[in-house]
Order: C-alpha cells, then sequence, then structure tokens
C-alpha cells in the first residue's frame, strides 16, 4: 500500500486555522483535534531552540504521529505553520519537504495578491486548486510504480 496525503493545513502566526482541506474519508473532527495536538508540539520544537532558523531548514519533519499516519511540519519565519498527515508513517521526506517548500511558495503568492489580507481564512478556490493538484502529484510520487 503506498502512502497518501491526507491533509494540509496552515495555521497562521496566532494557530489560527487558515485553510484546512481534507483528502479521502476522514473524520473531520477527529482530524481537527489531531491536526491541534501536532501543532502544539511543532510549538514546544520551537520555543526549546534558541534560534530555531539559523541555518536550518523551516521544514520540522515528521513531528506527531498517530497510529499508522504521520504528521510533518513546516514553521515559517513569520511562524506560519503547515502541516501535512500522510496516512502512513514511512514516507519518505526527500519527497515530503520540498512539497512543503512549494505550499509555502504557493501561499506567499496568495498573500501577495491585491486582495488578501494577512490571516484571514483562505477561501480562493484557485488556492484549493492547486494545492489539490500538489497533492495529486505527491500522491502519484509516493505510489510504489509512480503513477495512479
Amino acid at each position: 500500500m503506498c502512502a497518501k496525503v491526507v491533509c494540509v493545513a496552515i495555521c497562521s502566526p496566532g494557530n489560527a486555522p487558515l485553510f484546512l482541506k481534507t483528502y479521502g474519508m476522514v473524520d473531520a473532527l477527529q482530524l481537527h483535534h489531531i491536526m491541534y495536538c501536532a501543532l502544539d508540539v511543532c510549538l514546544e520544537k520551537l520555543e526549546s531552540e534558541q534560534n530555531p532558523f539559523k541555518g536550518k531548514s523551516f521544514y520540522q519533519g515528521p513531528i506527531y504521529p498517530f497510529d499508522d499516519q504521520k504528521i510533518h511540519g513546516y514553521i515559517t519565519q513569520t511562524l506560519t505553520k503547515i502541516l501535512v498527515m500522510f496516512d502512513r508513517s514511512d514516507v519518505d521526506k526527500a519527497l515530503v519537504e520540498p512539497f512543503m517548500r512549494e505550499i509555502h511558495s504557493v501561499y506567499v503568492k496568495h498573500f501577495c495578491g491585491p486582495f488578501s489580507k494577512p490571516e484571514q481564512k483562505i477561501e480562493s478556490p484557485t488556492f484549493t486548486d492547486k494545492i489539490n493538484k500538489m497533492v495529486e502529484f505527491l500522491d502519484a510520487r509516493l505510489s510504489p510504480s509512480g503513477v495512479h
């Protein structure tokens, strides 16, 4: 069985959910709770380091295991958090890190638009479509044959 993305979440510096998209059949309420637990772990990790961004990637790696699932984290210098949950724990980090950087890039481009306001929930169909295409592409790369 190949790994797949279950959820993509983006949280503001104040930890408010800006974007949350689930994939497949999932319990949204339980998933919301799990993502907030992962967010707490992400923040603890950030607070435990004196200078968390000095010479380091924003990618935090796998930060929160849940059953067979694993959540990977990414924290920007503005303290925006990006969380991605996979349905398996054995996901290749070499594929996940560039995926997270690309989400960050799409997020930055979105907020550079004239109609976007920082810390406002992202409801743009164009943004959602870009994230969906990225998830589809990553899921294909994570499958054993490289195609769906």
